[in-house]
């Protein structure tokens, strides 16, 4: 049941075709990308308690960005709803519902990247380019 969860989550032919098919740099950038997320949130969440519109609307366009980049669309609609939001000035319960949805959807990306990593880690041979 969660394989097909990832599946929705995480669009892998999207992500290698960024990649031009490179498996091995997409397993890379996929745990560049968890890692990072464990600090773009909690600052979201700071900018936020701080009323920094500005930090939110640039941490938000950076992960829109990862997101779009390694096959994470539903990601990249929820920061990009709150990028869009952020820079319209929108009110803090507005922004704190975007965040808390984007914070959602995010944790399911992760455990798409852990599940898909978990894979690739034991099926791609040394080497990991595909052909």
């Amino acid at each position: 049941m969660s394989n097909e969860n990832a599946a929705v989550v995480l669009d892998t032919a999207l992500g290698l075709h960024s990649m031009n098919g490179n498996v091995r740099l997409y397993c890379r950038l996929l745990k560049v990308y968890r890692d990072e997320s464990a600090i773009s949130l909690p600052a979201l969440h700071s900018a936020l308690a701080e009323g920094d519109a500005e930090s939110i609307e640039h941490l938000a366009h950076r992960l829109k960005g990862g997101s779009g980049t390694l096959g994470l669309p539903t990601v990249q609609q929820a920061a990009q709803a709150l990028e869009l939001a952020a820079k319209q000035g929108a009110a803090a319960g507005q922004l704190t519902a975007l965040l808390l949805s984007l914070e959602s959807i995010q944790q399911q990306g992760i455990e798409a990247i852990a599940e898909y990593l978990a894979l690739a880690d034991t099926s791609t041979p040394e080497g990991g380019s595909a052909s």
